[in-house]
């Protein structure tokens, strides 16, 4: 078994399930060290009981300033470095622009653009010379669709980011990537019966544009979250040394179709 990750150590927010979850798992496949953050601790308990020996969770929420500080402090504790970080935190609501709330709006950015800054601005000072940072984008900030307006604001907003950081974490030989996952086999687009209520109702609109997507793919199928997930090794691990401030987009050619 590959192991290009070996005794690497690694933070993936949002890691109890979907990509977030696919991301730890193939870390721990590859020899890495990983901590696993979300808000659901069974979810985050399922990830470590497959290499407990190298993985632990934290139970908390991105938008909790706390909960970050408290996440950073048990990674200098535990493992005295981080040599990658990837913050998978997600929200998404498919909503008419002209029926969103502010909160809404404020939300979206809240998780997926300051959760994720906030996440790699507590863990900095830990990170190891010549880490990698992989930030979550996605390929609807690229294309669009109707209803996703602040969701995609919000990856667009952490793309122009990782440009910056990547210029300004340079000197510490820190790599910071985007990685832009194209339609995936999650809850998100119906591939899971694991959904709270809520995310019933939140994820009802975006799966019913899922036929219309699939039929773009030149393969006919979406991506599996391990799919994802061995892109996200490449660009934690020593072979994309030479890869900086880019955005890796893994859409399966939706966006040539």
């Amino acid at each position: 078994m590959p192991q290009g990750l070996l005794k690497k150590v690694a933070v993936v927010t949002g890691g109890g399930r979907g990509i977030g979850k696919a991301i730890a798992e193939q870390f721990l496949a590859e020899g890495a060290r990983v901590v696993v953050f979300g808000r659901t601790a069974d979810e985050l308990d399922r990830v470590v009981e497959t290499a407990p020996a190298r993985a632990l969770s934290v139970v908390g929420d991105v938008t909790s300033p706390d909960n970050i500080a408290e996440l950073a402090d048990v990674v200098t504790r535990r493992f005295g470095r981080v040599d990658t970080i990837v913050p998978c935190a997600v929200h998404i609501q498919r909503v008419p622009f002209a029926e969103f709330e502010e909160a809404d709006i404020r939300q979206h950015f809240e998780v997926n653009f300051h959760g994720a800054m906030r996440t790699v601005q507590q863990l900095l000072p830990t990170m190891n010379r010549g880490g990698s940072i992989i930030l979550m984008t996605g390929f609807l900030e690229q294309s669009g669709l109707a209803g996703l307006s602040a969701f995609n604001a919000s990856k667009a907003a952490l793309r122009s980011a990782g440009k910056s950081l990547a210029l300004e974490l340079a000197g510490r030989e820190i790599r910071v990537n985007c990685l832009s996952p194209g339609p995936t086999a999650t809850s998100l687009w119906g591939a899971s019966d694991n959904q709270t209520s809520t995310e019933t109702t939140q994820f009802a609109a975006l799966q019913s544009a899922a036929s219309t997507i699939e039929d773009r793919l030149p393969r006919g199928q979406f991506a599996s979250p391990k799919e994802i997930a061995e892109t996200a090794v490449f660009l934690a691990s020593d072979s994309s040394h030479n890869l900086n401030g880019q955005e890796i987009v893994v859409d399966g050619g939706f966006g040539v179709s």
